[in-house]
């Protein structure tokens, strides 16, 4: 997104990025100048994004500057072209390979006037589109709703004003000729609507504008005819929209209203309006959370809102939460296991308590991602709180030690493997001390199940014991965190090594300091502002992410690993921050070298670069992919 006025009609040169989860600013040395009433559009072929005309916030001195920004730097071009213009519009036609501009409002001899004419931009030079008649003369205009529709191959417009009344009328140009079109309905008349094609619905969506009053209403176009939807986001004009390829479905973000300007962002999921302006954290004291590595998805369970717990299941997907409404679901509880089973593809829950602090006992259950099912076993689960589990990777199967039965007895030294169909007790030779409340994780690169920390008999603890799926080894730790119940041990891939955070001592200070753990040496981390939260750490492809709770909404963290000085020259020996660290084997230089085919899907991989890691792109019209199930009969803008 670029361009554009904020409240105080300052129009800023940033470039804002949005990443499917939040917005980001970018600046840099050479860009347009800011500038309201412009347009923009993405030419897919070339892979760059053009800008052109606008205005100062006053709106007294249209430009007609040419920009092209290639994904590194901003680059002016001087073609000759369109006289000076603002409030124009722009859309990409991906078959004809040019960027169309319409309308707009010049400023001639004494006055501002409406324009009529269309350009056609390649890359290299403009052309004046001419008509062949009056009838394929599009009205002049501004402020209209502009996008390519990659399935018919043609350009929809809709809307407009030409300074004395407002536009109801639908356009539609297929690269030759512009037509009007009549429907049986269509939104009203208005000017400044928000419009972009949905690839998921396979139909141009257009919001809001201005008539009289602003306007909250959504409508898609499928080629022949317009469709009332539902509506979501509140009532505006001016606002920026854009496909959403990765997702699916279109991002609305700001406008104005009543107010100088809005600053909400709003995802169409093909079906459904989603407020993404803020990630709504919901509140998960005390939930069960989990992530499904295969799909990517964080999981929660259950929880404590106030006094009661629940038993709703909610899913963190691309940046928001959603709650599930299912039928079937277990018990409600806090505190609960919950660990994903690759080995399954799914995640295991069991054990918990309700407010009281009363174990709950209904067993083991699996969620698959649509339901969640009590599963049938030959022998009980074991019935525990204040119990430390992790999943093991080389045995396939999860390991459980510790806990006890209820608050009224004390802690056990006993360890539970579970291989997704039965629950063993398994009986190593050495034991570490009975303990609640313990940290367990796994270690890929040595095979080995890490337990540290905990609640012992009279103390709290933290030694560091290892497990091979036979026995216990305990290692001395000459450097190591203070002791702690309920902290998180969560594997990094990028640091490829144990994680741990949080945690509370035994005077109920929670604490805020981050270790990592390599073999079996302990070193604290530098981690800017880490979260002082537990019982709620979980890993993703995206890195290790923390979930806290807060009365009523929650909040999230990932721990990212950065430097403060320059990056490193991540393909020479040079170390420019001091750390001892070099080249790729610098974190700083984790989005420098990634590698296809390592298993991780890094920053700078996605599904087209490297399937392998990230998995098959979704197949959506209009990406400027020609996807196999594809054709130029069924997707002529890609194919």
């Amino acid at each position: 997104m670029f361009g554009g006025a904020d409240a105080n009609y300052v129009t800023p040169n940033e470039r804002w990025i949005w990443n499917g989860e939040s917005w980001s600013a970018h600046v840099s040395d050479i860009s347009p100048p800011g500038r309201v009433g412009t347009a923009m559009a993405y030419d897919s072929a070339r892979d760059r994004l053009i800008v052109f005309g606008g205005s100062e916030p006053s709106f007294s001195v249209p430009t007609r500057d040419l920009w092209e920004w290639d994904g590194t730097r901003w680059e002016e071009r001087g073609a000759a072209g369109p006289r000076a213009r603002m409030e124009h519009a722009m859309a990409y036609d991906s078959i004809r390979e040019q960027t169309i501009l319409v309308g707009g409002l010049g400023y001639g001899a004494t006055s501002f006037d409406y324009l009529d004419e269309t350009w056609l931009w390649d890359g290299t030079k403009w052309r004046l589109h001419q008509p062949a008649s009056l009838a394929e003369t599009i009205p002049a205009r501004s402020r209209s709703g502009l996008a390519f529709d990659p399935v018919r191959g043609e350009t929809v417009l809709f809307g407009g004003s030409n300074g004395f009344g407002l536009s109801n009328e639908t356009w539609l140009f297929d690269g030759a000729r512009w037509r009007r079109v009549t429907t049986t309905q269509a939104p009203s008349g208005r000017f400044a609507p928000a419009m972009a094609w949905d690839p998921t619905s396979r139909r141009v969506i257009l919001f809001g504008g201005l008539s009289g009053t602003t306007m909250a209403d959504a409508w898609a176009w499928d080629g022949t005819s317009w469709t009332p939807l539902p509506g979501g986001p509140p009532a505006r004009f001016s606002g920026a929209m854009s496909s959403d390829f990765e997702r699916g479905g279109v991002v609305l973000y700001g406008g104005a209203d009543s107010t100088p300007s809005a600053r909400d962002t709003w995802w169409w999921d093909g079906t459904a309006w989603h407020d993404e302006t803020r990630v709504y954290v919901p509140d998960l004291a005390f939930a069960g959370v989990a992530t499904d590595l295969a799909r990517d998805v964080i999981v929660a369970f259950g929880g404590r809102i106030g006094s009661p717990t629940i038993d709703t299941t909610r899913e963190y997907v691309r940046g928001s939460w959603y709650e599930r409404p299912l039928a079937t679901r277990p018990a409600p509880r806090q505190l609960q296991q919950m660990v994903y089973m690759p080995s399954i593809g799914k995640i295991v829950m069991w054990a918990g308590t309700t407010a009281n602090g009363t174990p709950v006992n209904d067993g083991t259950w699996a969620w698959d991602g649509t339901a969640w099912q009590r599963l049938a076993l030959a022998a009980n689960t074991p019935t525990r709180v204040e119990v430390a589990s992790t999943f093991d990777a080389e045995r396939r199967e999860i390991v459980m030690f510790g806990g006890r039965a209820s608050a009224l007895v004390p802690h056990t030294d006993e360890t539970w493997v579970f291989d997704g169909a039965t629950w063993t007790q398994r009986t190593p030779a050495t034991l570490p001390p009975a303990r609640g409340s313990a940290s367990l994780g796994y270690d890929p690169i040595r095979r080995r199940v890490v337990m540290t920390a905990g609640q012992i008999p009279g103390d709290f603890a933290f030694d560091l014991w290892t497990w091979d799926g036979t026995n216990w080894t305990e290692h001395p730790q000459p450097t190591r965190p203070t002791a702690r119940v309920d902290g998180s041990l969560i594997w990094s891939s990028y640091r490829k090594r144990l994680v741990f955070a949080g945690g509370e001592d035994s005077a109920s200070a929670v604490a805020d300091d981050v270790w990592e753990l390599d073999d079996t040496t302990w070193s604290r981390v530098n981690a800017t502002a880490p979260p002082r939260v537990r019982n709620a750490m979980t890993a993703t492809t995206g890195g290790i992410m923390r979930i806290s709770a807060s009365g009523v909404t929650g909040t999230m963290w990932r721990l990212r690993w950065e430097s403060d000085a320059a990056d490193e020259v991540c393909s020479s020996e040079i170390d420019l921050d001091g750390d001892t660290l070099v080249g790729c084997a610098d974190p700083d230089c984790d989005n420098r070298c990634a590698s296809c085919g390592d298993g991780s899907c890094s920053l700078v991989e996605d599904c087209h670069l490297c399937p392998m890691d990230c998995g098959v792109c979704a197949e959506r019209c209009g990406d400027a992919t020609c996807d196999p199930s594809e054709s130029a009969a069924s997707c002529p803008g890609d194919c």
